[in-house]
């Protein structure tokens, strides 16, 4: 290339794109809930290349950089040291296998991350769409350190991953319609790159490959998970409305000495009638607010006061409290306290819970038999669903 400004437009090229749990590889959309406009791509290890057809219109060696901003319906794709090329689409791709790349939103500006893989970019409406083309232990890697952490040991991250595996087939065709499988935000799992913190989550990924969580011979269940249950898991419909056989509560002593194992919010009493008033409780005369005193030691899905109820997880969204296992007081200044327990919506896995059910000796089918009723955990090859014998993305160990 010379080493003068050019610009290069592109018919858009169709990408094969086919959600199936038989593909070698995930596309997870990236940055999937801000409207980007600008990206800065980094080849931090080994070189990407842009091709179109079989042709290399520029490489990017480690260290070097490309801007890729939005240009009414294309892409701008700018090398500081050549120029720009207007394109349809965009794909980066790497034949070395250890290759990793730093992406950092430029415009809206955010932290930048790093994942291995390919990066496909394409222009959106109002946005650039990224997705990274990576494989399934990669993939699964980084979710469990996203969503688990990176400091907890090597049977809590398999429980987690045979969580986080189920969860992908269950919903690896979710973004179809975006032309991915599933975005890295918490609506899907979360996903942050490349997890580099704790070796034991890659292990834990490829010794359970395979393994996913189901109910009644064919049926792979709703894979729930929260930070902190406070010592006693809720039943699905206390939250979600729907009864699951499988997501019963569960008396959990493991969780209840750690962080965010109790809180606590003040509201002022005035404020709290006139929110229950608003909610269609009909309240009472009284120079004291002691009806208003509720005691949730057990789960519970309803807040009662006089008669009329208002759902716990309702109050939680409204007041964006850590949970909805909480019980009312009223003090000495008729301020009410919600004294509360755990974090998270408490269906399913509590994360600390497994964490220390881990560090005490239980292995990972000890931790989901714990927190989940009847269930096995099988090898995806085996299953037979609606039907059809499910095989499972092929792994890059």
């Amino acid at each position: 290339m010379r080493k003068n400004f050019y610009i290069i437009f592109l018919s858009t090229f169709t990408l094969l794109f086919s959600i199936s749990v038989n593909c070698q590889q995930l596309r997870i959309g990236l940055f999937n809930e801000s409207a980007i406009q600008t990206f800065i791509f980094t080849a931090s290890e080994g070189t990407y290349e842009l091709k179109q057809d079989s042709t290399v219109l520029l490489k990017v060696e480690k260290g070097g950089l490309l801007y890729i901003s939005l240009l009414d319906s294309a892409l701008s794709v700018r090398d500081p040291r050549y120029g720009s090329m207007v394109l349809s689409s965009v794909i980066l791709k790497s034949s070395d296998s250890a290759a990793t790349f730093l992406l950092r939103p430029a415009y809206p500006a955010m932290d930048a991350r790093n994942y291995m893989g390919d990066c496909l970019f394409s222009a959106g409406i109002g946005r650039i769409q990224a997705v990274n083309i990576v494989g399934l232990t990669d993939y699964l890697s980084a979710v469990v350190a996203a969503e688990g952490g990176t400091s907890a040991t090597i049977e809590y991250y398999k429980a987690q991953a045979v969580l986080c595996r189920t969860y992908l087939i269950a919903h690896e065709d979710r973004h179809s319609t975006d032309g991915f499988n599933l975005c890295d935000a918490v609506h899907c799992q979360a996903y942050h790159g490349v997890n580099t913190r704790n070796a034991a989550i890659r292990k834990a990924v490829i010794s359970t490959e395979n393994e996913v969580a189901i109910y009644s011979d064919s049926l792979l269940i709703t894979a729930a998970y929260h930070a902190n249950c406070g010592g006693e898991t809720q039943n699905s419909e206390n939250e979600w409305l729907q009864i699951v056989p499988y997501l019963r509560s569960v008396k959990d002593s493991f969780c209840i000495n750690s962080k965010n194992a109790k809180w606590e919010m003040k509201i002022p009493g005035a404020k709290w009638l006139v929110y229950l008033k608003k909610n269609g409780v009909h309240l009472m005369d009284s120079s004291s607010l002691d009806f208003l005193r509720f005691d949730q030691s057990k789960r519970k899905a309803y807040y009662i006061v006089i008669g009329d109820s208002i759902a716990f997880r309702k109050i939680r969204a409204d007041w964006n409290l850590k949970s909805s296992f909480f019980s009312v007081k009223v003090d000495s200044s008729a301020t009410v306290i919600l004294k509360g327990k755990g974090y998270g919506h408490g269906i399913g896995m509590c994360q600390v819970g497994a964490m220390n059910m881990a560090l005490k000796g239980y292995n990972y089918i000890d931790i989901l038999n714990f927190y989940f009723r009847g269930i096995c955990v099988k090898k995806a090859e085996e299953l037979n669903i609606n039907g059809k014998k499910i095989r499972l993305f092929t792994t890059n160990s």
